[in-house]
C-alpha cells in the first residue's frame, strides 16, 4: 500500500505518481519512484468498482491499449469510497469514459 498522486495534465492524460519508501525495523531499506501515465485516448475501459480480498476495497481498474494487440490492466484502489469518488469525478475532465460495472440479472 502506497499513496499516489493523481495528476491530470493538459493533454488528456493522468500522471500517476507514487513515492514509496520501504522500512525494515526501522530502517530505510529502499526509495522508489514510480510514474504511470495514462492516455485518455488508448484507455479502452475505465471502470469504477470493488476488489475482493480479505476485505472489499474501492477500486478503478484500467484497460490501456500500449503496443498493436497487447492490453495493459491497471488496478488502483483506494482505503476510502470517497478517494475513489474523486479520481472518478476528475477522470471526465481529462478525456476519460467512464464504464459503469453491468449489473448481472438474478
Amino acid at each position: 500500500m502506497v499513496i499516489a498522486n493523481v495528476i491530470p495534465s493538459e493533454k488528456r492524460q493522468v500522471m500517476i505518481y507514487v513515492h514509496s519508501t520501504y522500512r525494515h525495523t526501522g530502517i530505510n531499506v529502499s526509495d522508489t519512484h514510480w510514474v504511470k501515465s495514462l492516455n485518455s485516448l488508448n484507455a479502452i475501459s475505465t471502470e469504477p468498482g470493488n476488489v475482493l480480498g480479505f476485505e472489499v476495497r474501492y477500486a478503478v481498474s484500467f484497460v490501456i491499449a500500449r503496443w498493436k494487440d497487447k492490453l495493459e490492466k491497471l488496478i488502483m484502489t483506494f482505503a476510502r469510497p470517497e478517494d475513489q469518488a474523486n479520481l472518478v469525478a476528475m477522470l471526465p475532465q481529462a478525456g476519460f469514459i467512464i464504464t459503469l460495472p453491468s449489473k448481472s440479472a438474478g
